[in-house]
This record gives C-alpha cells, structure tokens and sequence, in this order.
C-alpha cells in the first residue's frame, strides 16, 4: 500500500472521467475537490488541481459522480444541493435537492440518463418524511459507465 495524498480528513467523492484518465477526489471537512492525471495502466496519479473550495453553504462535498462530458457532480450535503462543476472547476449548476442532505449519486438505467441520489436524516433535525431515502431523476446528460478496479495490474 503506498500513500498518494496526505492531510485528508475525511476522504470521499471519488470518480473517474469516462475514458479514465481523470481521477476525481473530495475531501468532507476539508471541504475540497481535487482532480488529477490518471494512469489506468500504472495507477499513478499527478498533476493535482484544486477544483473547487466549498463551504457549509455551498455544499460541503460528499459522495460523486461524472457524466460523459466530464463534469463532476458532488452531493453538496450540507446545503441540500447537487453540485455539478465543469472539468475545469467552474459551478455549472446547483441543482436543489428535496431533503436537506444528499450524499452520494449514481449514474444508472440503459441509456445512462437516470440519477439516483442517496440521502441521509441528519440527526437533531426533526426532519421526517423522505430525508434518509433514495431518489431518482432524469438527467440532462448520461453518466460515465463505472468499471471495476482492478489493481492486480499493480
């Protein structure tokens, strides 16, 4: 095993571009997105870019997904958002979410194109309902299909 990032609190998001070569990664309570240069062939990661810094109000970033265009979208779940920024870290949309904290999407269905987001019941909150279930909703765009790891390569 072999450390490739230090000073992480709560490691979280990670997520792949859909050819692979992008590398996603999120930190909780750091609360940052980086990306990197990926290597499928070697496992090595490089060129780390901070793409965003968030806050309680944006959208502390929780889990991840990428569509086929490259975009990342990050559970922002202490704000009850969606966040899905460009390649380059610009916020494209901020998409509202029924229950105050979402925490991971997934990109499924034949064509790609439903989005389905986990969600948690904060506690202390009261919230009742639908906080703490799973929603499902179309999408603009396809997801990026997930693959297996294998690291027997490495």
């Amino acid at each position: 095993m072999e450390r490739k990032v230090g000073d992480v609190i709560c490691s979280n998001g990670l997520a792949w571009n859909a050819d692979g070569s992008v590398l996603f990664h999120s930190d909780s309570r750091g609360p940052w997105i980086d990306r990197w240069q990926f290597d499928s062939k070697t496992g090595t990661i490089s060129g780390r870019r901070r793409l965003a810094v968030l806050d309680e109000a944006s959208g502390r970033p929780d889990g991840a997904a990428t569509d086929v265009a490259g975009n990342y979208w990050s559970a922002g779940v202490s704000a009850g958002v969606l966040n899905r920024f460009s390649p380059e870290g610009r916020l494209i949309q901020a998409h509202p979410f029924p229950v105050p904290a979402p925490t991971m999407p997934c990109f499924a269905g034949p064509d790609l194109k439903t989005i389905f987001v986990a969600s948690l019941r904060p506690a202390g909150t009261g919230e009742q309902g639908r906080a703490g279930g799973i929603f499902a909703a179309r999408s603009p765009v396809a997801g990026a299909a997930v693959h297996r790891f294998d690291d027997r390569a490495f």
